[in-house]
């Protein structure tokens, strides 16, 4: 189920009202809390503070997050508490986020007799491995003193980053929204006319990286090619990065793709990464996307909106992994649904003949 989203955000108190009026007081409310969702009840607005009715607890943090859900719509907002009396809370909003979801393609349940049933599992998200990363921070270390030891000697500088370290990197960030390799052979070259591709790399690299890299500059390093690790070879856990005062060839570029491969299959084997055991089964299907659900809201800790993660589908004699974003929540009373958007999948046709199989003839 592949959907676009338009997003508004609100942060002047003028309008904060109106957010109230047409979201808060009319849609389906609960607070985000660490390993749960909270179902509340709007109680009354005035002079744009908040009251909710949350009659299963007896304190909230003095920050939440508190979502309104009304139709196609979800609203994010950030407040902050200022009264409780007994099981009513009061709040003052800083900000809200207005998403506005758009489909796009056509799902096809699997909720009716004749359909075939399916699952995932092993769930691993972009959160969970910078957890695991840590966690097992001195298996990590002794694979990055392995890299360090075979290719230090080859190039003039050599750097690992792997998920969670601190600061924040801007590799790393390039490489959640693109996989493919860095390759700079001159950062003093002019764009080359011909390779719009190259070009672009080129401008996002000396604008983005080189420019906040000051280890670089000092060390007269002009040529660099980084490479990311990838989970079931589609989603980043970090990369290797080389540099050199001379120009580096392309082919290393392949040499260091195939290395890469050896280390990331050390990684696997050493049981850094633990997908969760839990399996869902899938209500819904589209070629850009899927949903799950499920009643207990203890497994609400593995979603959250707009992160990233690695599934397998269990589809009749195969399993296919996919990379997929999650759009959606949506806890109610009976049921929680949470939708996907696939980013990218090992096994395109499989998924696609599935879907075609499904539809109408």
């Amino acid at each position: 189920m592949e959907q676009q989203s338009e997003i508004r955000t609100v942060t002047e108190p003028e309008h904060f009202g109106q957010v109230i009026k047409d979201y808060y007081a009319k849609g389906h409310l609960f607070i985000k809390l660490v390993n749960d969702n909270l179902d509340i009840e709007f109680v009354k607005a005035e002079n744009n503070n908040i009251s909710f009715s949350a009659p299963k607890v007896k304190n909230l943090p003095e920050e939440c997050f508190i979502v309104a859900k009304l139709d196609d719509e979800l609203v994010y907002g950030t407040m902050k508490q200022i009264e409780q009396k007994k099981d009513i809370f009061t709040f003052t909003p800083v900000k809200f986020q207005v998403i506005k979801l758009f489909r796009r393609d056509h799902r096809i349940g699997l909720d009716s007799g004749g359909k075939q049933i399916i699952f995932i599992n092993g769930i691993v998200s972009q959160i969970d491995l910078e957890t695991d990363m840590q966690s097992e921070k001195k298996k990590v270390e002794q694979i990055k003193s392995k890299i360090t030891a075979e290719l230090g000697k080859l190039f003039d500088k050599i750097k690992i980053f792997v998920a969670g370290e601190k600061p924040a990197d801007t590799r790393f960030r390039y490489f959640l929204s693109n996989a493919n390799a860095i390759y700079i052979p001159d950062i003093n070259a002019k764009d080359s006319g011909s390779d719009v591709s190259a070009d672009e790399q080129h401008k996002y690299y000396r604008e983005n990286i080189y420019a906040t890299d000051y280890q670089l500059k000092s060390g007269n390093l002009i040529s660099e090619i980084t490479t990311p690790f990838l989970y079931k070879n589609q989603m980043p856990y970090g990369y290797i990065q080389i540099n050199s005062a001379k120009m580096l060839a392309s082919s290393t570029t392949l040499q260091l793709k195939s290395y890469i491969s050896r280390i990331e299959q050390i990684f696997e084997k050493s049981a850094i990464f633990k997908p969760s055991e839990e399996r869902f089964i899938v209500i819904d299907v589209s070629k850009g996307g899927f949903a799950i659900a499920f009643k207990d809201k203890k497994f609400l800790r593995l979603f959250q909106p707009n992160v990233s993660m690695c599934v397998n589908m269990l589809l009749a004699d195969k399993d296919i992994s996919m990379y997929v974003i999650t759009r959606h929540i949506t806890p109610d009373s009976k049921m929680i649904t949470v939708g996907f958007q696939i980013l990218t999948t090992e096994n395109r046709d499989t998924y696609d003949g599935f879907i075609n199989s499904l539809s109408p003839k």
